[in-house]
C-alpha cells in the first residue's frame, strides 16, 4: 500500500511540475500561448491529478475520495491563482515594454526628422524661425513620462526604461534653451550655430541609446531611416 501510495504520490508530483514547467515555457512564447496554459491546460492537469489522487484515496486507501477530492480542488485553486497572477504580471510587463518599445520607434524616427531640419539650418540665410525649433521637441505626453508605467514593471525593464525617461527630458531641456535663446534680444549668430552643432550631438546620441536600449529590451523592431529631405526653413525678416 505504501507503494501505491509513493506512485501516486510522485504521479500527481509529475502533472504539477508539469503545470509549472508549461508556465515558464511560456513566458518565452507568444502571449496568445500563455493565455492557453493559464485558461487551460494549467486547469485541465491540475483537474487529473485530484480525479488520480481521490480515486487512490478510495480504492487503495480506503479513504473518503470526495473529501480527499475537495481538499485537492481548494489547495489546486490556490496554486493555480499564484500562477495566473504570475502570468498576468508577465503579460502586462509585456504589453507596457511593447508600448514603450513602439514609442521609442517613433522618437527615433522623429529625431532623425530633426537632424535634417537641424542640418538645413543656414544661420547666414537669418534667424531660423522659432516653429523649426520648437518642433524639435519630443512629445512629454507618452508611456516613457507616464509613472505608471515604472510603477507596473519589474526591476531588469525598470532599470533599461527610466534611463531613457532621463535623456529624453535633458533632450527637450536643450531644445527650450535653444528657443529661449533665439527669442532673446542678446542673441548672437556665433552662440547660436554653438547650440545647433550640440543639440546635433545631442540628437545623435539619443538615437544611438534608443537602438541600445531596444536590444536591451529583447523586441523585435527595425529602426526607421531619416526622412531624405524636409520643407524649406523658414527664417524670420530680423537679424542677428
Amino acid at each position: 500500500m505504501v507503494c501505491y501510495f509513493c506512485i501516486m504520490v510522485c504521479v500527481s508530483a509529475l502533472f504539477v511540475f508539469a503545470v509549472i514547467g508549461l508556465v515558464i515555457y511560456g513566458y518565452f512564447k507568444s502571449l496568445a500561448f500563455r493565455r492557453v496554459v493559464a485558461d487551460y491546460i494549467s486547469p485541465l492537469l491540475l483537474l487529473l491529478v485530484g480525479i488520480l489522487v481521490s480515486v487512490f484515496c478510495k480504492k487503495v486507501l480506503s479513504v473518503n475520495g470526495e473529501t480527499v477530492f475537495a481538499f485537492w480542488s481548494t489547495a489546486s485553486a490556490l496554486l493555480l491563482g499564484l500562477i495566473v497572477n504570475r502570468a498576468q504580471k508577465r503579460l502586462l510587463i509585456s504589453q507596457i515594454v511593447n508600448r514603450v518599445s513602439g514609442e521609442l520607434l517613433e522618437i527615433y524616427r522623429h529625431l532623425g526628422a530633426n537632424l535634417v531640419v537641424l542640418n538645413k539650418i543656414d544661420t547666414t540665410k537669418g534667424v531660423p524661425s522659432l516653429l523649426h525649433i520648437r518642433k524639435l521637441e519630443i512629445t512629454k505626453y507618452s508611456s516613457l513620462s507616464d509613472g505608471e508605467t515604472l510603477r507596473n514593471i519589474d526591476n531588469k525593464h525598470n532599470q533599461i526604461i527610466f534611463p531613457m525617461t532621463v535623456r529624453v527630458r535633458n533632450y527637450n531641456i536643450n531644445v527650450d534653451v535653444l528657443v529661449e535663446y533665439l527669442k532673446s534680444p542678446g542673441r548672437s549668430e556665433k552662440v547660436f550655430n554653438e547650440y545647433l552643432e550640440g543639440i546635433k550631438d545631442v540628437t545623435m546620441g539619443l538615437r544611438y541609446k534608443i537602438g541600445e536600449c531596444l536590444r536591451e529590451l529583447e523586441v523585435e523592431y527595425k529602426l526607421p531611416d531619416c526622412p531624405a529631405e524636409t520643407k524649406e526653413i523658414i527664417y524670420d525678416k530680423t537679424r542677428w
